[in-house]
């Protein structure tokens, strides 16, 4: 749990840094190129950072696996994470993916990792659907 909260701190501090949305805001400042000449990037980037402060803490207390006195709780964190991330985490990431810094080997680990990100997330989704979830 202290771990958790140390990371979440950390995260929420760079997560911060982009409130209000500005294309000249520290990352932004070196993808230029990108800002100015793809109209998208800069909402695909937004959606990123902004949606994945919630990914992360939803993700952790899906894991938690407790719903502290309300029903469904779990389920319905669990539904709001698997949205988040198939409908703007992961796609978002892969887009940025595509214009990562660092030659082409940074791109495609970038790229793949959105991509896996998303169909272990699927995979989920459809295992919690047919409830086959594996004991803790």
């Amino acid at each position: 749990m202290i771990g958790f909260g140390y990371f979440f701190c950390l995260m929420l501090q760079i997560t911060l840094e982009y409130i209000p949305i500005s294309p000249e805001v520290s990352f932004l400042q070196i993808k230029q190129t990108e800002v100015s000449h793809r109209p998208e990037y800069l909402y695909l980037f937004y959606t990123h950072v902004y949606t994945s402060i919630f990914v992360l803490l939803l993700g952790f207390l899906a894991i938690l696996r407790k719903d502290f006195g309300l029903k469904s709780l779990h389920k319905n964190i669990g539904k709001s994470y698997i949205f988040v991330v198939l409908c703007l985490s992961a796609p978002s990431g892969v887009y940025m993916g595509i214009f990562a810094n660092g030659g082409f080997l940074s791109k495609f680990s970038f790229i793949i990792l959105g991509i896996l990100w998303w169909i272990t997330t699927f995979k989920a989704f459809k295992l919690a659907k047919q409830k086959k979830i594996p004991p803790p």
